[in-house]
């Protein structure tokens, strides 16, 4: 992000995005006024945050966020391999300890990679780019044990994108053969012959 947007800090090394509503001005100046309390009690230089105080500023930060998988997506197109993405949440007691640990076993696995998502809901996107085949096997492994650790742990394989093709064999590992069966029933109440969402969860 740093080669597209020259404002980012040269040091900076993570983002993180807080959207908050404000009923008038009054609450405006008041929600200000406690985050800067806030950021400063933790030693956060305040000259590195961005307030959106209009449209055009919030625009700015959004087009940024956008942009951070966009060029992930370049990075893997030029390598001619396929991303690897997680769509994991877990309890929010569980969460601290679960990123630290995927982070880690990234970390230990030499993958490059770029942590991002929802951690407000618990919820983590960690993408590994894998830079040959051979990282991109080992990678899927390791996307595997995260997911069953995921669903281990009481958490989700699918927060946010559904499970589609590739994902549904985690599926009957969070729901087990009843849920499964039962979903099964629905679909071929509704949809007896298996033309909507083709090989998504279910085949004739």
């Amino acid at each position: 992000l740093k080669q597209k947007y020259s404002s980012i800090p040269a040091n900076a090394v993570s983002a993180f995005w807080i959207e908050q509503e404000c009923r008038d001005e009054a609450d405006y100046y008041l929600i200000i006024e406690k985050w800067n309390t806030f950021l400063a009690d933790l030693n956060i230089d305040l000259n590195n945050i961005w307030f959106g105080a209009d449209e055009s500023d919030r625009f700015r930060i959004v087009n940024m966020r956008h942009d951070l998988p966009v060029m992930v997506n370049d990075i893997i197109r030029q390598r001619g391999v396929r991303k690897l993405g997680t769509d994991i949440a877990v309890p929010n007691h569980l969460f601290k300890a679960f990123y630290e640990h995927s982070i880690a076993a990234v970390k230990e696995n030499g993958f490059e990679y770029v942590a991002f998502g929802h951690f407000g809901d618990s919820h983590l996107h960690l993408n590994i780019l894998p830079r040959n085949f051979e990282e991109l096997t080992l990678g899927k492994q390791l996307c595997d044990y995260l997911c069953e650790n995921a669903i281990l742990l009481g958490g989700t394989f699918s927060a946010e994108h559904g499970v589609g093709k590739l994902k549904k064999h985690y599926l009957k590992m969070m729901i087990g053969d009843f849920s499964l069966d039962f979903m099964r029933n629905v679909k071929q109440l509704f949809d007896p012959n298996y033309i909507l969402g083709r090989g998504n969860l279910f085949e004739k």
